[in-house]
């Protein structure tokens, strides 16, 4: 868990009006694994080329940048949305 994950608590203190998620799949449990810190699950997550971040996500995977408060309330975001495959 991170700085702003612990700050934030269990739910996002800011909403974005993000389009509803429509990629191939979305699997919640992956989901809240990178929120608890394991950045591999981002690959088998969620169908990330389907969202606004889009290649940024793969930048977080490979270490090269984190995840931002942008990022972590679109995580949860997308628990909210119906699973996927």
């Amino acid at each position: 868990m991170n700085f702003a994950q612990f700050m934030r608590g269990e739910n996002p203190q800011y909403k974005f009006d993000w389009p509803p998620f429509e990629g191939g799949f979305l699997r919640h449990r992956r989901v809240q694994q990178i929120l608890d810190g394991d950045l591999q699950e981002i690959m088998s997550a969620f169908d990330w080329g389907h969202t606004p971040q889009c290649m940024h996500w793969s930048a977080v995977r490979r270490g090269e940048t984190r995840l931002t408060e942008s990022d972590i309330d679109y995580l949860h975001f997308l628990l909210e949305q119906p699973e996927r495959g």
